[in-house]
């Protein structure tokens, strides 16, 4: 596995911090501070009250009593929706160990599909809430 260093990247990202979908529900979040392009916007009231409400976000994340930290063990997993669970990593030491780390992605809606067709075989016939919806 390559580091950083052996293979340079250039990333960044232009998105809402916080993306509605249809129903005016939270769809998305993106909060990657590491990769954000600097904010351009005309009218300068609006650059203010941006930078207040992202150094309000900022220290409620930050300082959040909903924080959950757990050190995986080998052959744990762990899954979540990317899109709609803040999420991070800790810094660790090897300790002369290695680090064998995968990451994997699911379709959403393909997810979301067979989620829908477990949900009948086992005699639920409801739209689970919101969970797996996004319009975006």
């Amino acid at each position: 596995m390559k580091n950083d260093v052996e293979t340079p990247s250039d990333m960044s990202i232009s998105r809402p911090h916080i993306q509605l979908d249809r129903y005016g529900e939270v769809a998305t979040v993106n909060w990657n501070t590491h990769h954000q392009e600097p904010v351009m916007l005309d009218d300068l009231d609006l650059l203010d009250s941006y930078y207040k409400a992202f150094l309000y976000m900022s220290r409620k994340i930050e300082s959040s009593k909903y924080h959950l930290e757990h050190c995986l063990l080998p052959g744990q997993i762990i899954a979540f929706n990317n899109r709609r669970f803040l999420h991070s990593r800790n810094s660790f030491q090897l300790n002369g160990g290695f680090r064998n780390f995968h990451t994997t992605y699911v379709n959403i809606d393909y997810l979301r599909s067979q989620f829908l067709v477990l949900g009948k075989a086992l005699g639920f016939n409801e739209s689970p809430k919101n969970i797996f919806m996004s319009t975006l």
